[in-house]
């Protein structure tokens, strides 16, 4: 009875043992999937962060070349207006007193 008793310990003993070697290897991939995962969201949220900021870098270029752009049209129909006022002037010089 005592050997059935010591066989039985043994056994349960040994299947702790595999049972923790298993539990070992199984936690250990789980944490290297858990690690590979991490790196790869991290890559991809920096991926993402670049991409925002040549967009924000783009916007801002295009920004001010359609300041620069609306700025020399403005001053071009400034020219254009004081011409044709001058014109009207000129042409109206010796009707008008008010001028």
């Amino acid at each position: 009875m005592k050997r059935n008793y010591e066989d039985e310990a043994r056994k349960q003993a040994e299947d702790f043992s595999e049972f923790r070697e298993k539990y070992k290897k199984d936690f250990h991939a789980v944490l290297l999937k858990h690690d590979l995962e991490m790196q790869d969201l991290k890559q991809r949220h920096e991926k993402e962060c670049r991409e925002q900021e040549n967009e924000y870098s783009a916007l801002g270029e295009l920004s001010k070349q359609k300041e620069k752009n609306l700025k020399e049209k403005m001053k071009e129909m400034e020219v254009k207006h004081q011409r044709e006022v001058d014109e009207l002037k000129k042409k109206y010089e010796d009707k008008c007193v008010l001028l």
